[in-house]
């Protein structure tokens, strides 16, 4: 007996039939016969023998290549499953795979990269010790042969040893009909809206259809069930295509002796979601559970949602536990919290070319993309640094920076990182000013924004040190710069020696009293891909002067562990998510790591992932914040320039023009005093800036962009001067994106401009991720003047995060009982008129047994809205209604407002209601107007209508800290519908709408942003 695998291929009883197949000296006693060995790094050694005398060593520490060694071919069958177990052993390094090769009769590979039809497995990294392996495939269309494969791959190095493979050819499950060419032949069709078409079949001539246009029920498809063994493990692959809409998946579902269906562990169903609108093979893998004795297939559309889609080609096989933790369950695998929603609603969103949305403002590269090569030029920057007083100034000063840093900051090990979201006043909610003094040491408190003392807490004392350990990040490619200016190695040598404290004492890190799960050096795991992004832009630099031993010590005990922890955590479409997978992108790109690359970029959830599923066909993060739009930007940029400057930036060049456009899209959603709207939960009121494509002007060169970085100095403009990119013809005065009526129908905005009027609509989410109680939200302008804005939230660890900014009596919102919108749902659009300036949207799952719906419109000079609630039948009592409005303007409530005292208005309705302050109310029937006054004088009569007595509430509601503005609240009796109109129209002054000049400088950076963009 050689081996004692983990797993047999015995016992399956009348389910399933293996065969062993001959393999020509399957472990290597007699040396290489029946294998060519077809490079210089593999050889059959008695070191490799896991029993027996000997075994197949590779040992790959070749730069470029990688190992070749194949067995002989035997014979092999189109559509049969055949099965390679064997034994492995990683010694050092990682990255090599066995695959299973099949070949047509003239000696043809049929599975290779090009076809993304590969069968591999590779040898996981954790065998520290012998283990056994096995990986099955079924044979494609025209296979004569197949052959065993052993690869390390190219650029990795490894040492690893094989032995005892074995081969089998294993027969699937007797599925009944599993390609649906006998009709329904052995399948349970309990539904209206499933059927066996021809339109639905990927071969052969019929397949399974599901078109579910029922907004409460699902679909219900079941195959017969079919005997399995408890506790072994079971593969389904299937073929399938969305053609519309999404929420459809395909279900395992196992079951006792006597029929009862055993319920999923911890509630995780085994089950594959449907994403992709071009036919795509699945897998799906699972261990039958305790008692189990059958297994069935279920193809369900979730309830409520709206999808089309086809089914073919089921087949239902043995597998082994790789194939079990490679094809795990879509809930099981996803790796996020709750809260960022389920990313399987979310399909990939169309984008035709990138490349030619906002064409005109671009800068396009001969070959019409808009990616353009970076460059660094230090002779260059040396002679401007010396030529130029301007330069040099500039110079000297960065480099007196950077000598105050290196002298006077340095991390410690054992430090622990803190939440960014906590570094904020108790008194006011808003940011702490952040400084590089140590707190305890240099400093015996903390000062707010409006000059507060606030004292050092532990929890403060942790955000600091979070804070502090991305700037330290960033100083050490600030002093890489210095070091390529001044030819100075004691700036490489302080950059080297901080990664070597870190990959040094990178055990000091990791189990901190508040740190997050799959995090080290950060409180989180974003904490982590920020901080390490910015160390391996800082490794890139000093890559030449460190050598191969030291940068080899950065990787395997810093990069090489951060890169597997990042894997462990957002596996999902997110933008915490595209930092890791960004930041593992430009790990791989450094060190050459393949595997590496193909997990962090073109996985599941990789980065072409989270650019086609993540943002819409409208240029806009799904998450909907604008802040998180720039946030992506802050994640990917810096990869896509860090490709470029390898050589290497047509590997993500589609990303990089789509992360272009993402830059535009805001610009064209502007208000005349560029602001940006502020849907979802941003910690701040964003501005309109062009500052992102100034900061990406050396490789997604616009005209907006590079006449900015004319006028500014850094390090981008010195090593890559935008005079040499700007066309000689390029405008003096680039134009921003006009603001026009719109749809942005994939995003769930729309944006109405009509004379001075401007109104952005928010009426719906597009997942879990950021939503707030705010679908159905609005927010204004007219002329210049602000007149509803959207306030954002503050620091995610204040109680009023959840406790009242993300909740409805925030929004500009319908309240039902005192309450707005949830869950989360996409909404539907109703109207949308571009000549009339019209747009009407619904919520009809609004809240539970309540709907809501929304006009907004411009007639002449007058903005109107008009809001129905109802409450369903099926609510046993009417409900109190009402709705909230935010201003920027002021209003004097008159004699017929009277004061109220707060604990009188808070008892009996929610918490939230706590915020509010200066409280006035007014008793009215059918409508009332009130005159608003706005900055500059503007005003504007205000009236509220509503058949029947309502009562009128006037506040001081929260706005972005420490800033209030003014509320109107309205609230019926218990009724079971309501019809709110709103009218605003001026009454004095009128503005004229202008547009920021090109060359104003940027608003101070808020405290989150200067933590995660160096720039």
């Amino acid at each position: 007996m050689k081996y004692s695998p983990f797993y047999a291929l015995l016992g399956f009883a009348s389910t399933a039939v293996a065969s062993s197949l001959s393999l020509t000296n399957p472990s290597f006693e007699e040396g290489s016969s029946g294998w060519s060995i077809l490079d210089s790094m593999s050889s059959v050694q008695t070191e490799a023998a896991h029993q027996g005398h000997r075994g197949l060593v590779v040992d790959d520490q070749d730069s470029s290549n990688g190992s070749n060694v194949r067995s002989a071919c035997i014979p092999a069958h189109a559509g049969e499953l055949y099965r390679i177990s064997f034994d492995a052993k990683i010694v050092n390094g990682g990255g090599i795979a066995v695959y299973i090769q099949y070949f047509d009769e003239s000696g043809t590979l049929l599975t290779n990269s090009k076809l993304k039809n590969e069968n591999l497995l590779v040898v996981p990294q954790r065998a520290e010790g012998w283990d056994r392996y096995s990986l099955s495939a079924t044979a494609p269309e025209g296979t004569a042969k197949l052959a065993i494969w052993i690869h390390s791959f190219n650029g990795n190095r490894v040492k690893a040893y094989f032995d005892h493979f074995e081969l089998t050819q294993e027969a699937p499950l007797p599925l009944k009909n599993p390609d649906f060419e006998n009709n329904s032949e052995g399948w349970i069709i309990r539904d209206k809206m499933s059927q066996v078409d021809p339109s639905a079949a990927k071969s052969g001539t019929l397949g399974l259809l599901v078109d579910d246009q029922d907004n409460q029920r699902g679909s219900d498809v079941r195959s017969e069930k079919i005997s399995i063994q408890s506790g072994h493990s079971y593969q389904l692959d299937f073929d399938a295509k969305l053609i519309d809409g999404a929420g459809i998946a395909v279900y395992l579902q196992f079951y006792d002796a006597i029929g009862r269906r055993i319920q999923a562990k911890d509630n995780i169903e085994i089950l594959r979601t449907i994403t992709a609108k071009d036919w795509e093979s699945h897998s799906l893998a699972a261990t039958a559970p305790d008692n189990a004795n059958s297994v069935d297939i279920w193809i369900h559309s979730f309830n409520g949602n709206l999808v089309k889609a086809a089914f073919d080609n089921f087949v239902l096989k043995p597998a082994s536990r790789d194939e079990v933790e490679a094809n795990p369950s879509t809930q099981a695998s996803t790796k996020a919290p709750a809260w960022t929603g389920d990313a399987n609603t979310l399909i990939a969103f169309e984008k035709k070319k990138p490349s030619a949305d906002f064409s005109e403002l671009k800068v396009l590269q001969p070959d019409g993309s808009a990616f353009r090569q970076p460059e660094e030029n230090w002779e260059q920057a040396r002679y401007l640094i010396q030529e130029d007083p301007e330069w040099g100034q500039w110079f000297e000063e960065k480099k007196a920076e950077v000598d105050d840093w290196i002298a006077n900051n340095e991390d410690r090990a054992g430090w622990e990182a803190g939440w960014n979201h906590a570094f904020i006043s108790p008194q006011d909610n808003s940011f702490l000013v952040w400084t590089k003094d140590v707190p305890g040491e240099d400093i015996d408190f903390f000062v707010s924004k409006t000059g507060d003392r606030v004292e050092i807490t532990p929890t403060l004392f942790r955000a600091w040190v979070g804070a502090f350990r991305k700037n330290h990040a960033s100083m050490l490619i600030e002093a890489a710069y210095v070091y390529h200016i001044t030819e100075d190695p004691e700036y490489a040598e302080w950059v080297a020696s901080q990664l070597d404290f870190y990959a040094d004492h990178y055990d000091s890190w990791g189990n901190g009293v508040d740190q997050k799960k799959h995090s080290h050096l950060g409180y989180q795991s974003l904490d982590d891909a920020v901080i390490i992004s910015r160390q391996i832009d800082a490794a890139r630099l000093v890559f030449d002067y460190a050598g191969p031993e030291r940068r080899q010590n950065w990787f395997e005990n810093l990069f090489k562990p951060e890169a597997k922890l990042l894997s462990k955590s957002y596996q999902t479409i997110h933008n915490i998510a595209t930092w890791q997978r960004a930041t593992e992108a430009k790990i791989a790109l450094l060190y050459d790591d393949e595997d590496l690359w193909k997990q962090a970029v073109d996985s599941k959830y990789g980065l072409r992932a989270q650019f086609s599923r993540g943002v819409t066909s409208d240029y806009l993060w799904y998450e909907q914040s604008m802040g998180y739009n720039s946030f992506i930007m802050m994640a990917s940029n810096s990869l896509f320039t860090f490709t470029g400057l390898l050589g290497q930036g047509e590997l993500l060049q589609e990303e990089a023009e789509i992360s272009q456009n993402m830059m535009l899209a805001p610009l064209a959603l502007r208000f005349p005093n560029n602001k940006l709207p502020n849907p979802a939960d941003n910690t701040n009121i964003p501005g309109a800036s062009t500052g992102w494509l100034t900061r990406t002007y050396r490789i997604l060169p616009t005209y907006l962009g590079l006449n900015n970085a004319l006028e500014q100095k850094s390090w981008e403009t010195l090593i890559d001067p935008p005079a040499a990119i700007l066309p000689s013809d390029a405008p003096t005065l680039p134009e921003l994106p006009e603001v026009v009526t719109r749809n942005l129908e994939s995003s769930r905005f729309a944006l109405i401009k009509e004379g001075l009027w401007q109104i952005f609509f928010h009426y719906g989410q597009l997942n879990r991720s950021h939503a707030q109680a705010e679908a159905l939200n609005w927010s204004a302008s007219y002329g210049n003047t602000m007149i509803s804005q959207d306030a954002g939230t503050v620091g995610y660890s204040s109680p009023m995060y959840t406790g009242y900014y993300r909740l409805g009596l925030a929004q500009n919102v319908p309240l039902i009982n005192g309450l707005g919108q949830i869950p989360w749902k996409r909404g539907t659009l109703l109207h949308f008129d571009e000549a009339d300036a019209s747009v009407t949207a619904a919520q009809p799952e609004y809240r539970e047994n309540a709907s809501a719906q929304r006009t907004l419109s411009i007639h002449g000079d007058t903005l109107i809205d008009t809001t129905i609630v109802e409450i369903s039948e099926n609510s046993a009592e009417p409900e109190v209604l009402g709705m909230t409005l935010h201003l920027e303007g002021s209003v004097d409530p008159g004699d017929s407002f009277a004061p109220v005292d707060p604990d009188t208005f808070t008892a009996g309705r929610p918490p939230q209601y706590q915020y509010w302050s200066e409280l006035f109310s007014s008793p009215v029937t059918d409508s009332i107007t009130l005159p608003v006054t706005f900055k500059g004088g503007l005003i504007l009569n205000l009236t509220f209508q509503y058949e029947g007595p309502f009562t009128l509430f006037i506040a001081k509601a929260p706005g972005q800290p420490p800033a209030t503005h003014t509320v109107f609240y309205i609230e019926t009796a218990p009724t079971r519908q309501a019809e709110f109109i709103t009218r605003l129209s001026p009454k004095a002054i009128e503005p004229t709408a202008h547009d920021k000049p090109k060359g104003e400088a940027e608003e101070q950076k808020e405290f989150f942003e200067r933590l995660f963009d160096w720039f």
